[in-house]
């Protein structure tokens, strides 16, 4: 459902995999050895359940993959959530989760993911906020040395309600480029 390649890396998204319960999902990482792709791990969120949706979006940069689990409840029925992991060298561990500081129901934060260096970009495209209901949002987190903190809340400067700003996010070095999927200015 969902794919991202960084060197000789690719994670694949399986959204509705269901190792974990029904739709519970998992990520593959495979790793080219220069003459085939070889699985190298599946992944799984550290208390993932059935309809978390895990790996719906998918992102990586180097030893960092990020993954979405925007049907996660963390903070409420489909707030979402985001799982970093990291290469240790032997294996793909789980460094944090990441949920927004102001999650809530429906907001399916993680629904799009990015990662360029020491920044991780997450979608919330359904986020209801001063812009309106389900003008979507989207959320800015930094590596400080120890771990991944919540540096902003990108809201669009025209922002109006059902623009799913977030729907999909890009990153690359200081640049970040959000969609709004819905936005009807024309």
């Amino acid at each position: 459902y969902s794919l991202a390649i960084s060197g000789d890396v690719a994670l694949v998204g399986a959204r509705l995999d269901n190792d974990k319960g029904t739709s519970s999902g998992s990520a593959y990482v495979f790793r080219w050895n220069g003459s085939t792709w070889i699985q190298e791990q599946k992944l799984f969120g550290s208390d993932e359940i059935a309809y978390d949706l895990f790996a719906s979006s998918v992102a990586m940069d180097g030893n960092t993959a990020v993954v979405g689990a925007p049907c996660r409840d963390d903070k409420g029925a489909d707030s979402g959530a985001v799982y970093v992991f990291r290469f240790n060298g032997s294996a793909w561990a789980q460094e944090q989760k990441l949920l927004a500081s102001d999650g809530a129901s429906a907001d399916l934060f993680g629904g799009s993911v990015s990662v360029s260096g020491n920044a991780i970009i997450v979608g919330a495209y359904q986020d209801t906020n001063e812009k309106g209901f389900k003008a979507g949002s989207a959320y800015v987190f930094r590596w400080n040395g120890s771990s991944w903190v919540q540096e902003q809340k990108l809201l669009a400067s025209d922002g109006a309600g059902a623009d799913y700003f977030g729907y999909s996010v890009a990153a690359s070095g200081d640049v970040v480029v959000i969609g709004a999927y819905f936005d009807d200015d024309m």
